[in-house]
Order: C-alpha cells, then structure tokens, then sequence
C-alpha cells in the first residue's frame, strides 16, 4: 500500500498510535508547534525527507507568515508520490498549493474556481520564488 505519513491526534511523542498510514489524504494541525513537529516527523529514517528538505519548508513557511501575518491558516500537508513535500490551502472558491522539491526547488499553483484563473509555476520547478504573485494569491486564502 502506498501511503502518506500523516498526524492525527495531539501529542507525536514517540506515540505509535498518533501516526497512521492514509491513502490520499492530508491533514490540518493547530497550533503552529504540532505542525512543525509534523514536519520533523516527515524525516529520515521514519519518513521521506532530508534534514534539508524539511528546512526549506520552513524557511518558506517563515517567509509567508513574515508577508501575511498569522492570518494565514496552517496548509494541509503531506508527502507527495514524487518526494516532494505539499501545503495547500482550500479556501472554496480559491486553492493554492505549493509543492517544496527534495532539492529546496518550488512548484505553486493557483485557481479561482470561479473564473477557473490560473496561476503559478506548475511542473516548472523555480530556485527563487516569484513571492509577490504567490503572496497575492495566499491573500485570497486569508479567513
């Protein structure tokens, strides 16, 4: 079975039963903390990303909430078939997703479901983000 590492609970402690193997499936974790701890889950040996890896997903993430504040919901998060690592962002009529490559490269991705407006990088992966267009798609996201 392939699966996606996943939090689900309150504590990650070295609790087997917090961590479960889901199939298509992404989670929202609040407060910030359980989130990071998430992350740091995601690393080798148990899961698929590098010390590096999970650094520059929060290097962008420190980014973001340095541009828009703690509005900006926590993404869902997981691992993708391609290694990459994904937070997204469903606001009904607007979706962003942005995927972080194992090398620290980005993918975004933007629609208004609306208008089906497209944006982004998509399958085009960039060393250095385009962060005022991605900043004012997160804005739409924004509670």
């Amino acid at each position: 079975m392939n699966g996606i590492l996943m939090y689900s609970g309150n504590a990650i402690a070295d609790r087997p039963e917090s961590l479960v193997i889901v199939r298509e499936s992404a989670v929202s974790l609040e407060p910030e903390q359980s989130w990071k701890e998430f992350l740091d889950r995601l690393r080798r040996p148990r899961g698929p990303a590098t010390v590096k890896h999970i650094a520059a997903v929060r290097q962008i993430w420190d980014m973001l909430r340095f541009a828009l504040g703690t509005r900006l919901p926590l993404p869902l998060t997981q691992s993708t078939h391609r290694g990459a690592i994904q937070l997204a962002w469903d606001a009904g009529r607007h979706y962003v997703e942005i995927d972080v490559l194992s090398d620290g490269r980005v993918e975004w991705f933007y629609r208004d479901r609306e208008t089906n407006t497209l944006d982004g990088t998509e399958d085009e992966p960039v060393a250095i983000i385009p962060y005022a267009a991605l900043i004012e798609r997160l804005k739409m996201v924004l509670p």
